[in-house]
């Protein structure tokens, strides 16, 4: 680790994180795996220091971020607007680069960042997702060290699956140019970062297939070993889902499940409820018999452990639903569609119930009635093996210090 003169291997690593959107509060997937990786590197001792980008969507001030939160380390915010706009993604599609990725691209940011690589010595950059990768070159010319993609999914697979799941043809014209874009794009960056950090073996196999000479590792989510208290009450076939309806996937995933799925687990499951919460459901939401829409709870842990078993139906997406993880370690079953479930390696009735069709979700709520107990047990084991943050990090530090 050239930069950090005073840096020995096994000694403390000063780490520069780059984050397409603030960490804090973390309610949501992105948010939760980089306060995890910023937690789980000041447990070991390690200095983090988070440029995040602040978004319309994601509005943070470094100022409302707590002193509790700050022990882990400095986080500093550069609002950059990343709204879609016409104009922009119309000069974007003739140039025939993505506009997914540029709209992160700001000189307010860039200025910073520039600041922080002139002004201290660090001994590794992680850039929290590809959205940060426009800013490598600049990294580059002020720094010689490791940077580490961390991949929180493969983006443009999510933007495929999308495609596919898409009925009108000139948005599927449109998302197909936008998916091959981001595709030449991600692929390119994960060849020319020193290590990409995937956080599934799935995505991790996905890009080695795909770029034989990238250099991967499988860094999993992380989660802190402080058990919550978990409740058990009564099981009344209540099921919920949590998660931001601004991720396309979860709109998509849930919109169909509550037009196609639920219906027939009414007429079957009469007294049945699902629970809805997360920020961003739009008006135009479809409603139906037994849905309740909460919109952004306070507390997740505890929205969560009001449920029977949470229910995650997604039809694309990629990296790994840490709603799961969440859920699993508040002792709450889960039942996911095969895309939702992916990257966790959970077998079916022992960790979870993975389902498709409506049937297989009815004969999965019945069955949660017996089997609840022991299904939540085995998936807090799985999660304590594979999703502690000594586990996670070290894996990160390890090949940290190996470059």
């Amino acid at each position: 680790m050239p930069d950090s003169e005073e840096n020995e291997k096994g000694g403390k690593v000063k780490i520069l994180q780059l984050c397409n959107k603030s960490p804090w509060p973390a309610k949501e997937g992105g948010s939760m795996a980089m306060t995890a990786i910023r937690k789980g590197l000041a447990c070991l001792g390690h200095e983090v220091h988070s440029l995040v980008v602040s978004t319309p969507k994601m509005t943070v001030n470094s100022d409302e971020i707590p002193e509790s939160y700050l022990k882990d380390g400095p986080v500093e915010s550069v609002f950059i607007d990343t709204r879609p706009k016409a104009l922009p993604a119309f000069r974007d599609l003739v140039r025939n680069v993505s506009y997914q990725i540029s709209r992160f691209h700001h000189p307010d940011y860039e200025a910073r960042l520039k600041e922080l690589l002139q002004g201290k010595q660090w001994d590794a950059i992680i850039l929290e997702s590809v959205y940060m990768m426009p800013y490598f070159d600049l990294i580059r010319a002020h720094f010689n060290g490791p940077v580490i993609l961390r991949a929180h999914n493969v983006e443009h697979v999510i933007w495929k699956r999308i495609l596919e799941n898409s009925r009108n043809p000139l948005k599927k014209r449109y998302l197909a140019i936008l998916k091959n874009q981001l595709r030449k794009y991600e692929l390119d960056a994960v060849s020319r970062v020193s290590f990409t950090a995937c956080i599934s073996d799935v995505d991790a196999k996905y890009f080695l297939n795909e770029v034989p000479d990238a250099r991967l590792i499988t860094v999993p989510f992380a989660v802190e070993n402080d058990k919550p208290d978990i409740k058990r009450h009564e099981y009344v076939y209540k099921f919920g889902h949590i998660g931001s309806m601004d991720w396309a996937p979860n709109l998509e995933g849930l919109r169909n499940f509550v037009k196609e799925i639920w219906p027939k687990v009414i007429k079957e499951i009469p007294n049945a409820q699902l629970h809805l919460a997360g920020r961003h459901f739009p008006e135009n939401f479809p409603k139906s018999s037994g849905v309740i829409i909460h919109g952004e709870v306070e507390d997740a842990g505890e929205f969560l452990q009001s449920l029977d078993a949470l229910i995650v139906p997604l039809l694309s997406g990629s990296g790994v639903r840490i709603k799961i993880v969440e859920a699993m370690q508040h002792g709450v079953p889960v039942i996911s569609t095969p895309v939702g479930a992916e990257g966790l390696d959970l077998v079916h009735r022992e960790h979870a119930y993975i389902c498709e069709t409506s049937r297989q979700y009815i004969k999965a709520m019945k069955q949660l009635k017996e089997s609840r107990v022991q299904i939540s047990e085995n998936a807090l084991l799985r999660i304590e093996k594979r999703h502690s943050l000594e586990y996670a990090t070290g894996l990160l530090i390890n090949e940290i210090e190996k470059q």
